[in-house]
C-alpha cells in the first residue's frame, strides 16, 4: 500500500462521491475506482459500497480511514522535523482574512529572520494531506482532532461599483440587493456554502449570473459591471477595491468567525508556536481597533 493510494482513498471517503473525490485530484473517475479496487484487492478486504446517498465505508473502511489519517499526519510531522532542521518554515493553509496576510508575513520576518513561510491558499490537498502547521479559516465542517483559538469576526458585505446610483447609500435593502444581478463564489471554496445557507435564512435564494472562484476575479467582475458580490470584509485589498464600495444589506447581519486551528495530535516546533502567539496578538489588536471606531 502507497501512501498515494491512501490519499486517494480518504479523499473519496471524504466526498462521499467517486466523481467529486476525482475532480478533487484531478485524475480520471476510471483512475481513481481503478486505484480503490487495486487497494481493496491488496488488503483482500472491501473498503466501499454503494450507498442510498453515495459511496459509504464498510467497517473496514471506516478503520483504514482512521489509521490512513493518523499515518499521513505522521508523514507530514516528519516531513516538518526534518525540514526544521536546515530552516525554520511555517506551513499555514490560509483561507480567509488574505488581506492581513501580507502585513503579517512582513512584521514577522522583521521579527523573526530567516523564517520559512509555506502559504496554501483554499488548497484541499493539503487539508486532506495535513501537511500544514495552521489553518486560517471559518469554521471547519469537521473539527474532530483539532484544536482552535477564535481570532477575529468578519462580516459578509456587498461589493458594488463606486458609479453604481446605490453606492451612494451607507446601506442597500435585502430588495435592491436581490434584484441586482449576482456574481457568486464557486469551485470548491468553503465560503459558497456558508453564503448560500446565510442568505437562505433572510429568504434570499438568489441565481448567480457569473461564478468565480477567488475574490480578485470576482472584484474584476463587480468592476466591470457584470453584478455585485457579497464577500467577506476582510478578503480584498485595497487595491482591488479601488473602484468598488462594500455595503452592508440592511437588517441581514451576515458575519463568520476566523479560527487559527492546529492539529491536536502533532508537536509544533518553537518558531510555529511563537508565530501562532504573534498571530492571536495581531488580530487581537485589529479587533480592538475595530471596537474603537
Amino acid at each position: 500500500m502507497e501512501l498515494q493510494q491512501l490519499r486517494k482513498f480518504i479523499a473519496v471517503a471524504q466526498q462521499k462521491n467517486i466523481s467529486r473525490a476525482a475532480r478533487e485530484l484531478l485524475i480520471s473517475q476510471p483512475a481513481l475506482s481503478r486505484s480503490i479496487h487495486e487497494l481493496e484487492e491488496e488488503l483482500g478486504v472491501k473498503l466501499i459500497q454503494r450507498g442510498r446517498f453515495g459511496v459509504e465505508l464498510t467497517e473496514e473502511g471506516k478503520l483504514l480511514l482512521d489509521r490512513g489519517r493518523s499515518l499521513l499526519s505522521m508523514e507530514a510531522g516528519i516531513k516538518r522535523e526534518l525540514l526544521s532542521q536546515s530552516a525554520p518554515t511555517i506551513h499555514i493553509v490560509w483561507r480567509c482574512a488574505e488581506n492581513f496576510l501580507m502585513d503579517i508575513l512582513c512584521r514577522y520576518t522583521a521579527r523573526c529572520p530567516g523564517t520559512r513561510f509555506e502559504v496554501l491558499q483554499n488548497d484541499d490537498f493539503a487539508l486532506q494531506s495535513q501537511q500544514y502547521d495552521f489553518i486560517i479559516s471559518g469554521g471547519l465542517s469537521d473539527e474532530s482532532g483539532y484544536k482552535k483559538v477564535r481570532l477575529l469576526t468578519e462580516r459578509l458585505l456587498c461589493a458594488i461599483p463606486e458609479d453604481h446610483p446605490l453606492a451612494q447609500k451607507d446601506s442597500i435593502l435585502p430588495q435592491e440587493f436581490a434584484a441586482l444581478p449576482q456574481i457568486q463564489f464557486g469551485g470548491h471554496r468553503q465560503i459558497k456554502h456558508f453564503i448560500a445557507a446565510q442568505l437562505q435564512l433572510y429568504g434570499l435564494t438568489l441565481p448567480a449570473q457569473v461564478v468565480c472562484d477567488d475574490v480578485r476575479t470576482g472584484c474584476d467582475l463587480v468592476s466591470a459591471g457584470f453584478g455585485v458580490l457579497l464577500m467577506p470584509e476582510y478578503a480584498p485589498d485595497d487595491q482591488m477595491l479601488s473602484h468598488l464600495r462594500l455595503l452592508p444589506i440592511d437588517g441581514v447581519d451576515i458575519s463568520r468567525e476566523v479560527y487559527l486551528y492546529r492539529r491536536a495530535d502533532i508537536y509544533l516546533p518553537e518558531r510555529s508556536q511563537d508565530f501562532a502567539a504573534f498571530l492571536v496578538r495581531y488580530f487581537g489588536q485589529v479587533e480592538k481597533k475595530k471596537g474603537a471606531l
